[in-house]
């Protein structure tokens, strides 16, 4: 199939523009969003959606996706926006991320900031469900697809507020590693947070979404699960040790919300350990190898899929060239 980027942008700024024709329009928002349009993007989610429908379905003979697919992708696309918006509200307490947040944000009143962001979130959240429910009416797709939806929203908003709270009950202004609350951190605990927040919104989600599709059969979907799910894990996995290595680099102890402590405080076994006390050779190689082993994994349950376009093998290799693992 060929690269659905292009295809999928395009299609995004109709259906925005659809939606907002002929209804008046605060500036602000509207600017808003065409900054978050106009960011360079990898589109992880609507590639693997792409994927996930070539692999059960029909090979078009120029090797270009469908139009329910492209809607599908552009509507998964729409809707990464509003997390992406709504993600720098929420992080903009200080640090280096909120620096970042502010600079996409793009408004300098702070309060205004705030609730333009808010309500462009909810905007671009309206049209992405409504391009989701009109592709599935106009095309005839399976309705499971909307189901699908509405279970990896309601996954990932709990597991974004999992995310913030694993290490215990934050303080204040996130400055100092919180007392753990419950469980020290693990990384089964921490594989677990990370199904939630990142392997069914990022793949299994999209993935499922892709092949239902071709109609797929709730047994297939469950054994791409299977596959799914340990891509997300490495995905996250190699996302935070970015992450963590790029702060600790900076040396700046304020840069560090408390979910940015999380891959840290879990590998040295304690909520309460310093960030700083981290060995960030060992850990990049440890996290490399859990990578690894994590893709190995995603390999060997691909074996038992009944695909019609595929083989396993391919089908892993193209996700792993999209979540770059």
């Amino acid at each position: 199939m060929t690269d659905i980027r292009a295809a999928v942008g395009i299609r995004m700024r109709e259906a925005i523009a659809e939606s907002l024709g002929g209804l008046p329009a605060d500036v602000a928002i509207v600017s808003l969003i065409d900054a978050y349009l106009e960011r360079p993007a990898g589109m992880v989610r609507a590639r693997v959606l792409a994927e996930g429908s070539r692999a059960y379905g029909e090979q078009t003979t120029d090797g270009a996706a469908p139009a329910a697919v492209i809607d599908l992708a552009a509507a998964t696309e729409i809707l990464h926006l509003f997390a992406l918006i709504h993600d720098d509200v929420i992080d903009a307490d200080g640090g280096e991320r909120a620096e970042r947040a502010a600079r996409r944000l793009r408004v300098t009143s702070g309060p205004y900031r705030a609730a333009i962001a808010i309500l462009s979130g909810d905007l671009v959240h309206a049209i992405g469900t409504a391009l989701f429910a009109d592709a599935v009416n106009r095309h005839g797709l399976d309705r499971r697809i909307l189901d699908e939806l509405r279970a990896v929203s309601v996954r990932t908003i709990l597991g974004q507020a999992q995310d913030r709270g694993y290490l215990g009950a934050p303080g204040a202004a996130s400055r100092e590693p919180p007392s753990a609350s419950s469980s020290q951190p693990s990384f089964e605990r921490l594989y677990r947070l990370y199904d939630a927040k990142t392997g069914w919104y990022t793949v299994a989600g999209p993935l499922r979404i892709g092949a239902l599709t071709a109609g797929v059969p709730d047994a297939e979907l469950d054994r791409l699960t299977e596959v799914a799910l340990p891509l997300g894990r490495a995905f996250q996995l190699r996302d935070d040790l970015d992450d963590l290595l790029r702060l600790l680099s900076r040396k700046r102890p304020h840069d560090f919300p408390a979910w940015e402590r999380n891959l840290a405080a879990t590998w040295l076994g304690s909520a309460d350990s310093s960030v700083f006390s981290v060995d960030t050779d060992e850990l990049a190689a440890a996290v490399t190898e859990r990578i690894t082993a994590l893709c190995a994994q995603a390999a060997t349950s691909a074996h038992a899929l009944n695909l019609r376009s595929d083989s396993p093998d391919g089908l892993v290799k193209r996700l792993r060239e999209i979540l770059r693992l």
